[in-house]
């Protein structure tokens, strides 16, 4: 146990958006046991404060942050600004 200790994990897609388990809030909460200080990200902040209570009402003592993930024109500003080269192999999902 605490194989992550002193590592920081960002898991994208931490929240589910249906009853059950996703793979980021699965990977979000085991990161957490694992000891990683998790950045749990998704753009339904409900979704991913709810992965955010399992793990603060289980063994682990991380405390996670929620972050909101970019709305699509803000990433497409962004993106404009990037080298020609990485532009090509981003893609907005």
């Amino acid at each position: 146990m605490h194989r992550l200790k002193d590592k920081v994990a960002i898991v994208a897609g931490a929240g589910s958006i249906a009853e059950g388990w996703s793979n980021g809030k699965a990977t979000g909460v085991l990161f957490a046991r694992e000891g990683a200080k998790l950045f749990a990200v998704d753009r339904n902040m409900m979704a991913a404060q709810e992965t955010c209570d399992i793990i603060t009402s289980g063994p682990s003592s991380q405390v996670p942050r929620l972050l909101n993930q970019p709305e699509r024109t803000r990433f497409h500003q962004r993106q404009s600004k990037l080298p020609s080269c990485t532009r090509q192999r981003l893609q907005l999902i």
